[in-house]
């Protein structure tokens, strides 16, 4: 390598450096660009997928409507076959969220409902893991189990509660 080559070398070596720390320095404010770039385009995506979706579903009921039905105009086909593909997804995400919605509900309320035996469990673990350790063994037995289950149980549901209740609006 001559001198100019090593220079460059170092001027891009330069440029990099402070690049990436100006990217360290500035992620919270690049991140929050980013994120509301991503708002700025996600109608656009969604509505882009929903319509290559329904694009789909409707080029093939026309394939399939000209062996059902003699429709001849290629106009009422399409319109037809749009209708029935929107109700399609429709029908496909209501019978989406009427299944897996309440199991998740469900799943949540079980897990809120044997979250302190878990909680107990995991103690009991944690004492026979941790027997040969004796520091640690005797902090976890002064430990006032009853009184951590009940703040975590308490934060759990106000956080899942909070969360569902945004969720939901």
């Amino acid at each position: 390598m001559d001198l100019h080559e090593k220079e460059k070398m170092y001027q891009r070596l330069i440029i990099f450096t402070l690049l990436i720390g100006m990217v360290i320095y500035y992620f919270e404010k690049i991140f929050r660009f980013l994120g509301w770039i991503g708002q700025m385009c996600l109608p656009f995506l969604l509505g882009a997928g929903l319509a290559f979706v329904f694009n789909i579903i409707s080029n093939n009921l026309m394939r399939y409507s000209i062996k059902w039905f003699d429709i001849k105009d290629t106009i009422i086909k399409r319109m037809i076959s749009n209708v029935l593909s929107i109700l399609i997804v429709f029908a496909v995400f209501v019978a989406f969220v009427g299944i897996v919605i309440p199991r998740i509900l469900f799943s949540i309320q079980l897990l809120l409902t044997n979250f302190p035996q878990m909680i107990y469990e995991f103690y009991v673990w944690l004492l026979d893991v941790t027997k040969h350790v004796d520091v640690v063994h005797d902090f976890l037995q002064h430990l006032d189990i009853n009184a951590f289950s009940t703040f975590a149980m308490d934060n759990v549901s106000k956080k899942v509660s909070s969360s569902c209740f945004r969720w939901c609006q």
